[in-house]
């Protein structure tokens, strides 16, 4: 069990991306948030396995046919073992 924090940047805001990020994540039963950033980026923590967080992002990177991400960073975070769900938080 694995947990990252991503930040999008790109056309990532008003194109539905947060809503593809929660289903995805749902789809592939992962846990965490996703959320808009002032600065027009999306701040997306995520959990679960290794396998399905490289078929998250690799399914994100592809996108729905709106966004298009420029760039990403990715950071390892401590895993929150309570945690069950995914959720649009902003």
């Amino acid at each position: 069990m694995k947990r990252y924090l991503i930040i999008f940047q790109g056309r990532v805001q008003g194109v539905g991306f947060r809503f593809f990020t929660y289903e995805t994540a749902t789809r592939l039963k992962m846990t965490g948030k996703v959320r808009n950033m002032t600065n027009g980026h999306v701040e997306c923590e995520v959990q679960g396995d290794s396998e399905a967080f490289q078929r998250f992002f690799a399914l994100l990177m592809k996108g729905n046919g709106f966004l298009k991400i420029e760039d990403y960073t990715l950071k390892e975070l401590p895993v929150i073992p309570e945690e069950q769900s995914f959720k649009i938080v902003g």
